[in-house]
């Protein structure tokens, strides 16, 4: 796969994605993923400066519709895909699964950062880890 961003196979330039889309045939969606600042420790800061900063602005989130946060390394490997051995499932599940929306997503920003949390402590060779907002626009569907 082509590199496409500043983190893992994101896109990082909005034109030459939907530059891309408007061949692919079937029915898609454009997911943005925002970081939250307020996730980030000021000892990562920089970091994420240098990394974005030849991304341009995003488009006004107007018409864009929430889906949710995530909690994610700076890789954006998601800390709710995983166990850890000796974990019990059923307990996070009871634990973390009445915060999470029918998308698998936290559907409250204070349900992420307790989360952000708990995975820090979780999976230290991780951390830190960040809260990450995903929106939704546009969809087409062949006719």
């Amino acid at each position: 796969m082509d590199w496409r961003g500043p983190v893992q196979s994101l896109w990082g330039d909005e034109d030459r994605l939907k530059s891309r889309l408007a061949s692919v045939p079937g029915r898609w969606w454009v997911v943005a993923v925002v970081l939250e600042w307020w996730s980030v420790p000021l000892d990562a800061a920089e970091d994420w400066r240098q990394r974005t900063a030849e991304l341009k602005e995003a488009t006004e989130w107007k018409g864009w519709k929430p889906l949710g946060y995530d909690v994610a390394d700076r890789f954006a490997t998601s800390g709710m895909v995983w166990f850890r051995p000796g974990e019990d499932p059923e307990a996070l599940r009871i634990e973390w699964g009445p915060h999470l929306s029918k998308r698998h997503l936290f559907s409250e920003r204070e349900s992420a950062a307790r989360f952000q949390d708990f995975s820090n402590k979780r999976a230290p060779e991780h951390a830190p880890y960040f809260v990450y907002r995903l929106f939704r626009s546009g969809h087409r569907a062949d006719e």
